[in-house]
């Protein structure tokens, strides 16, 4: 018998808590701030992430908000150099290969959809 993941567990009814060997959400889920991030990776990760992103989503409808804290946001990938944009470019067609949603800004376009930032 192996070991049953603790998602398994809690849908049989158990009570579950997961330990970290550090203090909460100080190990490598600070290091990325609980990111699934999708873009700016190697194509081969994009659809690992997509699912985890559907994992989490699940996780959090079956267990609630509580379970996961899982909040949908988007992560601003700005670029400021000739270099930059390359690399903008390049996730942005990856992301349209994978199916994801994605869109490139320019700066006029960045300001009237976040008017609070400030800056070239």
């Amino acid at each position: 018998m192996g070991v049953r993941p603790p998602i398994n567990l809690a849908r049989q009814g158990v009570r579950v808590a997961v330990f970290d060997r550090g203090p909460v959400a100080g190990e490598q889920s600070s290091r990325a701030w609980g990111f699934i991030r999708k873009q700016g990776r190697h194509p081969a990760e994009i659809p690992l992430a997509a699912e985890a992103s559907v994992l989490w989503d699940e996780i959090t409808d079956e267990f609630g908000f509580e379970s996961t804290h899982r909040v949908k946001s988007g992560i601003l990938m700005p670029a400021e150099t000739p270099e930059d944009e390359q690399v903008v470019e390049t996730s942005y067609l990856d992301a349209q290969t994978h199916g994801l949603t994605s869109e490139i800004l320019n700066a006029k376009a960045l300001k009237e959809k976040l008017p609070q930032l400030a800056g070239s």
